[in-house]
């Protein structure tokens, strides 16, 4: 009996690559492999290294050389204005003033791109008017930084130069950064903020956003404020001068402390930076983290019949909120994020019920009455205990509940985060 052979797979050799058309080669290049695996297959032959030039890598420091810093990860860049994120500098190009780029990692933990951008937002008053001030002292937004996962939100710009003109290496810059979504406060906000780089604390020097057009009036305004990146880095004061590096030029010193940047999870809710609701799968491309002042709260969600149910393991009751009638569901978005949209009430009583978790989880006593008297504010809502007392119910007078909303199985081993910053 002839036994049967196994026919083993002849690999792929740089002749085989050489045959294959230049369309093909940069689609395989540049939608389906990593910078490292690029790098290797640019090292194929000389065609593949034309057709396949470096991508420029660059390093972000602050100009200061007595108590600067610098972001430890090495960034590539791509043009913002192209038709997708995929238009890459290469190792013989500078960025220009004015110009709109993505800065970007590589996750090869998770096998994804992550993008440079604002995460969460801590309020701050200005103690030094050379640093924080906006003239009158008044309270400000700080952002701390990150990375998002997969796609950008958020175009970089390099400005303190004429626009247009080339950004040469280690000359003294300052970077700006903003988003398109029209609502203030919103780490997306198309409000543009000057990333700092603050003197060294106790941990080193700490990195942060400075949203210098934070309006106090209270007029929100429209988005005519993100178009003065000059005067928004100049009251970024001494912290906002910065300068680029390329990585092959770069060498690392104890005087200069590395800040790693977190992968962060993309929040299924985002309440301007404050508050951060996270599902079950949002760890699959990013951590659950903040930088600054925080508190994380686990809890369990599920939707029966038209009522979200949120359950804090530290807590001796849930609480239940209604999806209305009238609730605007987009298909595949969280209910919660219409909550907010609509600038409903009931938000503002899931973000109080984790607050109480927070204080609770944090060793202070349950205090029920006040909870019950905070979630009553509103003049349309009722309070319901049921008999056991394990269910505070949130009933919304003369509204009917849409009790065929999509439902979610309750599931006590699938926790939901929520982070609350300040």
């Amino acid at each position: 009996m002839i036994a049967n052979k196994k026919t083993a797979a002849t690999p792929t050799s740089s002749s085989d690559l050489e045959e294959l058309p230049t369309e093909l080669l940069l689609q395989i290049a540049n939608s389906m492999l990593n910078p490292a695996e690029r790098t290797r297959l640019s090292s194929c032959s000389q065609r593949l290294q034309k057709l396949l030039p470096q991508y420029l890598r660059v390093k972000i420091l602050c100009s200061r050389d007595d108590d600067g810093g610098a972001i430890q990860q090495d960034l590539f860049v791509s043009c913002a204005k192209s038709s997708s994120f995929d238009q890459f500098l290469t190792s013989s190009e500078n960025l220009r003033y004015g110009q709109e780029y993505y800065f970007w990692s590589f996750d090869y933990q998770r096998g994804n791109k992550a993008f440079l951008g604002r995460h969460t937002r801590h309020a701050h008053e200005p103690s030094d008017a050379n640093h924080h001030s906006d003239g009158g002292g008044r309270l400000q937004y700080l952002y701390t930084i990150g990375l998002r996962p997969c796609t950008p939100n958020q175009t970089w710009k390099v400005v303190g130069g004429t626009d247009g003109d080339m950004v040469m290496w280690g000359e003294e810059i300052a970077l700006t950064v903003g988003g398109l979504n029209p609502k203030p406060r919103q780490p997306d906000s198309n409000q543009r903020g000057t990333l700092c780089c603050m003197p060294k604390m106790a941990n080193g020097p700490v990195w942060i956003v400075l949203d210098s057009h934070h309006n106090t009036s209270g007029d929100s305004g429209s988005g005519s404020c993100g178009s003065d990146d000059t005067n928004n880095s100049i009251r970024g004061g001494e912290s906002s001068k910065l300068k680029l590096m390329p990585c092959n030029q770069y060498s690392p010193s104890p005087k200069t402390p590395e800040k790693e940047l977190i992968v962060h999870a993309i929040p299924r809710v985002c309440d301007e930076g404050e508050y951060l609701l996270h599902s079950p799968c949002s760890t699959m491309h990013g951590s659950i983290h903040s930088d600054g002042f925080h508190v994380i709260v686990d809890f369990t969600f599920w939707i029966h019949k038209g009522i979200m149910y949120f359950g804090s393991p530290v807590l001796p009751f849930s609480l239940g909120i209604p999806i209305l009638e009238t609730d605007i569901l987009d298909n595949g978005a969280c209910p919660l994020a219409n909550l907010l949209n609509i600038k409903s009430a009931r938000w503002g009583c899931v973000i109080y019920y984790m607050a109480v978790a927070a204080d609770v989880g944090e060793g202070k006593n349950l205090n029920m009455q006040r909870f019950l008297q905070r979630v009553t504010e509103h003049r349309d809502h009722q309070v319901i205990v049921n008999e056991s007392k394990d269910l505070v119910y949130i009933n919304v007078l003369h509204k009917r509940v849409k009790t065929m909303a999509n439902p979610i199985p309750r599931n006590d081993d699938a926790l939901w985060r929520f982070i609350l910053s300040w």
